[in-house]
């Protein structure tokens, strides 16, 4: 115990006063855990993220060679009040109950394999098998509470009072302020210093002593300490990582996203904000069928909200601004609603309301023929609008009936007898069941005669075709010789003209031409 004890600078064995119970209770991130080694002698370690497994059962994410290479199997526990950060009067640590099982782990190279391509004489070498240092703790206890939160220790009777949500994962970035919690060291905060690959001792078996590279990042400014192994390290609201090992002056700490990745699936639980409602504000009125409205404060993009309304649940994505929508019932009253906020396996605390639905009005039907306060030609023989479909109509005035509004949203209402000339006013409104009824509309109309007929449609001739220009010649030629037969017309000229202008002057204005005038020339004795 002591040679495995030595190996690992943030392990740290220790005696357990009583048995192992069930405990309930909440549990966070950085609290402190244990696994029995032999008699009552534990391995101490840190809770490092409260998560899932893939099928989304809890599950605990810790670091990879707090299991001992997989020889570890349950774990416990411990009680804050007698962990090293609480400054405890004595030694030794208390056992508060039943946490879980270790599953997979890995520490180094696959099936806890060491780093290949060192050469300790002559320098690093081309290094090659690099890994990480994860583990994953099953089969967590009923009862148990796990809150996306990591505690800063301020009070190690109640861990949950003081602490760091967590938003999402993501990896180190050198130079970002991290800090870390641990059973041992509790709360402690600095920068990272350097972002790469570090080497740690491997193999619990003094005699078969190796080395194992693990991806991650080291900090010269962060405390931890031996038992703070596994725990938490966070950037702002973000998991970046895991305390895997530590010595002269530096943490070093497991990048999360890489590890996660070897894990088969595991996740981190964050927290999630409870949905709010924007539209209508709780306890506030909404109209049939419309659109119910809210928000999610600060979700991490692939957030969802599920809802349950009038019996029914649905699941929506959050737009890009954080906005939740669904559909208010088609019928009237108050209802319940309660919304939540999702993000994988993780889920916000859900959130109740109440809204009361209520039936709106329908709008005023539209006149269409004769046009509202326009005119008409008689005889009118209906009154024709718009309206919703299945509404009915009721007009009344001048021109009184019903109609139902047809799927494609018009309506005709018949008069009998047809209106004839003169001013007319009709009222219409529509009404439909389950909805309020519309207000109503005047329309004030004229009823004109036909228009007359026009002055050139009134002069106008049988139709036939225009003579042609070879025609008038003939019929002024016809005209002229039937005019020299009659010395007595000869000798006046004036019948002659008129008889050429009768039969070809006529035809000529027909065609629309110019007048053809012929005139006999008298003979002169």
């Amino acid at each position: 115990m002591a040679a495995f004890e030595a190996k690992y600078s943030n392990v740290v064995l220790r005696a357990a006063e009583g048995p192992v119970t069930a405990l309930a209770g909440d549990v966070v991130n950085g609290q402190g855990y244990a696994s029995l080694i032999s008699g009552n002698a534990y391995e101490t370690c840190s809770i490092g993220w409260n998560g899932f497994d893939k099928s989304g059962r809890a599950a605990v994410i810790s670091a990879g060679h707090c299991s001992m290479d997989g020889k570890q199997k349950a774990t416990v526990l411990t009680d804050p009040m007698r962990d090293p950060a609480a400054k405890p009067a004595g030694p030794g640590i208390a056992i508060l109950g039943s946490l879980g099982t270790f599953g997979f782990s890995q520490f180094g190279g696959p099936g806890n394999s060491p780093v290949t391509g060192l050469d300790t004489t002559t320098g690093l070498g081309n290094l090659g098998n690099i890994g990480t240092d994860v583990s994953v703790i099953d089969n967590i206890t009923a009862g148990l509470d796990q809150l996306p939160l990591v505690t800063h220790w301020v009070d190690p009777a109640g861990l949950p009072a003081a602490g760091t949500k967590v938003t999402g994962v993501s990896s180190a970035v050198k130079g970002a302020d991290i800090c870390k919690a641990g059973r041992t060291t509790g709360w402690t905060c600095g920068t990272v210093s350097e972002v790469g690959i570090f080497l740690v001792a491997g193999s619990p078996d003094p005699n078969n002593p190796d080395v194992r590279a693990v991806r991650g990042f080291g900090s010269a400014t962060m405390t931890s300490g031996r038992g703070d192994s596994g725990g938490p390290v966070i950037s702002g609201t973000t998991a970046v990582g895991m305390i895997s090992a530590g010595g002269n002056g530096m943490s070093y700490s497991t990048d999360l996203v890489d590890a996660l990745a070897h894990t088969n699936g595991y996740t981190v639980k964050i927290f999630l904000n409870s949905p709010t409602l924007a539209a209508p504000a709780n306890r506030g009125t909404i109209q049939r069928s419309t659109t119910i409205t809210g928000t999610v404060a600060g979700a991490p993009p692939g957030t969802s909200v599920t809802a349950t309304l009038d019996g029914k649940t649905s699941t929506v994505k959050l737009t890009a601004g954080g906005e939740w929508s669904i559909k208010a019932p088609n019928t009237g009253g108050k209802f319940k609603l309660t919304a939540q906020a999702r993000n994988g396996f993780s889920a916000s605390a859900p959130a109740t309301f109440t809204v009361t639905v209520v039936r709106q009005a329908l709008a005023a039907p539209a006149f269409t023929a004769p046009a509202r306060n326009g005119s008409a030609t008689a005889p009118v023989k209906a009154v024709v609008g718009t309206g919703k479909a299945g509404a009915t109509i009721e007009l009344t005035g001048d021109v009184t009936g019903t109609a139902v509004v047809g799927a494609n949203g018009t309506w005709s209402v018949p008069v009998a007898p047809a209106l004839t000339v003169g001013n007319y006013t009709v009222t219409a409104r529509q009404a439909l069941a389950d909805w309020n009824g519309s207000t109503t509309v005047v329309s004030t109309f004229k009823v004109v005669p036909v228009a007359p007929p026009t002055h050139r449609q009134a002069a106008a001739v049988p139709d036939r075709p225009p003579a042609t220009p070879a025609t008038v010649a003939l019929q002024a030629s016809s005209a002229l010789q039937a005019s020299s037969a009659d010395a007595a017309l000869a000798a006046t000229g004036a019948s002659g003209t008129v008889g050429v202008l009768g039969a070809a002057g006529v035809a000529l204005l027909l065609a629309g031409a110019a007048s053809l005038w012929l005139r006999r020339r008298t003979k002169t004795n």
